[in-house]
Parts: structure tokens; C-alpha cells; sequence
């Protein structure tokens, strides 16, 4: 059923951006499960879960007339959420260090410090993670995660069946989770298990 609403996406998210509240809830019910398990893995919390579903959603709607210029839905969501549940964590950061430090300037000085230098190891490492991929897992994921091509237009760019361009990706995804397993702490491994779910 909601594999035939979105069969033309197209469609859909024109509707959206026309104010089809009908579309927007197609659209909600196909996505709002993956989104839900995503923040509850990050956040442990079902409120905290839920919440995020909802904001998320909601900018969607609020940035539904850039819809039609979207080519690659799927992996523009994605990003709209990783961002929210970017945001989301900073200030939970900055909330946790102003219940702990009299001096909130500094506090968050240093969040902002070690935040940039959190991203800066895990790009780094993830890096290293692609290049360590087979080729032929690397040309998938490339094309799937990091273009936003679907798993069917992957397929007929690198001449492969469909079936060979998930085994390849899902090899890939676990491959790169090992990677950062290995070489990862804790902190960085929140922002892994999101990008790469």
C-alpha cells in the first residue's frame, strides 16, 4: 500500500508542495517509522523519539514549496533529519553544560571546540573506512549515500542487477560500521550509527 502511494514520488511531492494534506500524510506514514527508530536509537527515549519525529515532519511542511526542485528525495530527508538531530544534541550539550558550570561562555566555547574537532576525526575516519571498501562496495555506496541515487539507478549506472547492488551496500554498510567499531570512541560512535543506518 504505501509502496504503490509513492511509486511516483514525483507526483507526491509536488502534491505536497500544492498543499495535499493527503500526499503529505502518505508521505509521513512511509517515512515516520525509520525516523522514529533512528532518533530512538540516539536519544533512548520514546518522548525524545517521538518529539523528534514531529519537528521533523513539521519542517518538512514548513519547507514543502522547495519540494519539485528536490531530485533525490530519500537522501535530502535524510539530511533535513541528521541536521534536526544534529541541533538537537548541541542543545542538549549546551543545556548539560549550563545545569554544570557556573560560566556558560566558556561552556560553551568548549562544546563548540570539541565539537569541531569530534566531526574533524570522524570525517577523517571516515574516509579511511570508504577507502579500506572494495571498489565495487565503494562505487555503491558512493552513488546510494553520498549522491542519493536509488538502488535501482545505481544498478543500471555500474551495469548490475538490483539484487547485486544491495548485496554490495549492505556488505558496504557493514564493513564501515566494523571500521568505526575499531577506530572509534564513544561520542563519535553516535554520530556514525546515524549516518550510516
Amino acid at each position: 500500500m504505501l509502496t504503490a502511494c509513492l511509486h511516483n514520488e514525483r507526483e507526491l511531492l509536488l502534491g505536497i508542495a500544492r498543499d495535499d494534506e493527503h500526499a503529505f500524510t502518505c508521505l509521513f506514514n512511509y517515512y515516520k517509522n525509520k525516523i522514529y527508530t533512528i532518533a530512538y536509537k540516539l536519544t533512548e527515549s520514546p518522548a525524545m523519539a517521538e518529539e523528534a519525529v514531529q519537528e521533523i515532519f513539521m519542517k518538512l511542511w514548513i519547507k514543502r514549496k522547495e519540494l519539485p526542485a528536490v531530485e533525490h528525495f530519500n537522501a535530502w530527508f535524510c539530511t533535513v533529519a541528521r541536521n534536526h538531530m544534529f541541533t538537537l544534541f548541541k542543545r542538549k550539550a549546551v543545556n548539560a553544560c549550563r545545569e554544570f558550570s557556573e560560566i556558560d561562555t566558556v561552556c560553551l566555547f568548549n562544546y563548540d571546540t570539541e565539537e569541531r574537532v569530534l566531526l574533524k576525526e570522524t570525517e577523517t575516519i571516515i574516509k579511511k573506512a570508504l577507502h579500506a571498501l572494495p571498489p565495487q562496495q565503494n562505487k555503491v555506496y558512493h552513488l546510494i549515500k553520498e549522491k542519493g541515487y536509488k538502488k535501482e539507478e545505481a544498478a543500471a549506472f555500474l551495469n548490475l542487477s538490483p539484487e547485486t547492488v544491495k548485496i554490495h551496500l549492505a556488505k558496504a554498510m557493514k564493513n564501515i560500521r566494523a571500521y568505526c567499531l575499531a577506530h572509534m570512541d564513544s561520542p563519535a560512535m553516535i554520530l556514525i550509527a546515524f549516518c550510516f543506518l
